[in-house]
């Protein structure tokens, strides 16, 4: 019996450039004079423009300083006249991502300047502190996701200050992310969170790419111990996993309990993983060179037991659903494995830490414990509860904190098998499938499973 597998894909919000104001504004909307249909022209305080892929800008006009915050965009007071159809844009922008955070810290971290909002409410940021340096991470970011809830979201994507506005005619600024007693705007660039999960089933040959964002210690030599030394591409061992419809994803496989070897005795024994996060690149600049980070996320102070909601790390075993032919369905063309566990793992040499506060590390060390009743299939998810940079009380009377979810994906997706073509991503795992009598899954290795 062949075997067929999947992939994992992420977040696709990359290169978004953000222009933040320095006072609240108002945003809001009204025709301009004269002007019907489609291409009427509409008075805004934002912008957004977005390509399919999620490369784009959004812009926020800001009022002068002094006038009063009730006032609206027009041509007589502030803000941008755009054809009423480009308004639309923002219904496209909301498929990617709906809910923002940016927040400045000053000096001595006594000064926090906080604000969050959603695609299509007003936008903007007062109390940061001035003539200070916001650049190259460190006390300043914006965060973009999916709304969850008030003050709860899906994370996709991260910036850094890159750029600050001044008036027309003012002197240019001697280092371009400090902001001035006078600047009008600040300039984040963003960079989308991403995984590439296995084989990537966009490309005719998806054979052809391997993504290293999950992999194991499953192909070490068990005889030397191997399931418990460091993951990596070499021991991963692979396969496509085809179910009904034609549906394609990666599987990866788990040793049986009598592959373990003699020389691990233990029971349940280990088998290590790791699940790496990574930030896209903006053309010919990394997200490191620009600035942006990971270590600029804190772990949430929220509990240490999972599977509580309100756990800072989050692991669900279960049986996974795919899509094919329109529609949903449950994996169950093998023996669900219910005896397998995954968990954090604390192998020598990983650096991921789960205790408060402590800065997020976009490398999950993981293992998979293997007792006598595991054989089937199973997949998993999990996300895991971080901040941006401080969630102490905001000085400029703006919001909490967002607590922001980092995990396979977002809602329901985080239920399904992500083939890479998708916003899914639950990892499928087989243990011992070859031992398997009953198995109506295609599956085809491409790196020989355990054993014989």
């Amino acid at each position: 019996m062949e075997v067929c597998m999947k992939t994992m894909r992420r977040f696709a919000l990359v290169g978004i450039v953000v222009f933040l104001a320095l006072s609240l504004g108002t945003c809001g909307a009204g025709p301009a004079d004269g002007d019907e249909g489609s291409n009427a022209l509409v008075w805004t305080d934002y912008e957004i423009m977005l390509s399919p892929d999620g490369l784009g800008q959004i812009t926020l006009y800001l009022p002068p300083e002094g006038m009063d915050e009730n006032t609206q965009p027009g041509p007589d007071t502030y803000g941008v006249a755009v054809p009423k159809s480009r308004m639309l844009n923002q219904n496209i922008a909301r498929r990617s991502y709906d809910y923002l955070e940016a927040i400045f810290i000053g000096t001595g971290a006594n000064v926090i300047a906080r604000t969050s909002w959603e695609i299509g409410q007003p936008a903007g940021i007062r109390g940061v502190e001035r003539d200070i340096d916001y650049g190259n991470g460190g006390n300043a970011i914006i965060c973009v996701g999916r709304k969850i809830s008030n003050g709860l979201g899906t994370l996709l994507a991260i910036g850094t200050v890159t750029a600050v506005g001044i008036p027309a005619g003012t002197t240019p600024l001697a280092t371009p992310t400090t902001i001035p007693p006078h600047a009008i705007s600040v300039t984040f660039t963003v960079s989308g969170i991403r995984t590439e999960v296995g084989y990537d089933f966009t490309l005719d040959d998806p054979l052809s790419s391997f993504g290293e964002s999950f992999l194991t210690s499953t192909g070490g030599d068990a005889a030397a111990g191997g399931f418990l030394e460091a993951p990596n591409v070499a021991r991963t061992v692979s396969g496509l996993a085809t179910f009904k419809g034609g549906a394609t994803y990666t599987m990866f496989a788990l040793p049986g309990f009598d592959k373990r070897g003699t020389t691990i005795t233990a029971n349940p024994f280990k088998v290590y993983a790791e699940y790496a996060f990574t930030l896209t690149d903006a053309g010919t600049n990394t997200a490191a060179a620009i600035g942006i980070t990971f270590a600029d996320l804190k772990v949430w102070d929220v509990g240490t037991t999972p599977p509580s909601p309100t756990a800072p790390f989050e692991i669900e075993e279960r049986l996974a659903l795919y899509r094919t032919m329109g529609q949903k369905f449950d994996v169950n063309e093998a023996n669900l494995d219910t005896a397998t566990t995954v968990g954090l793992s604390t192998r020598t040499g990983s650096y991921y830490s789960n205790a408060a506060n402590a800065s997020f590390y976009p490398v999950i060390p993981l293992e998979f414990s293997i007792v006598k009743e595991s054989q089937g299939v199973f997949a998993f998810t999990f996300r895991t509860s971080v901040y941006a940079l401080s969630n102490a009380s905001a000085t400029n009377g703006g919001p909490e904190a967002v607590r922001w979810y980092v995990g396979v994906a977002h809602g329901e997706d985080r239920y399904v098998l992500d083939d890479r073509k998708s916003a899914a991503g639950m990892v499928l795992m087989g243990v011992n499938i070859s031992a398997l009598d009953w198995l109506e899954i295609i599956v085809t290795w491409i790196t020989p499973p355990p054993g014989p």
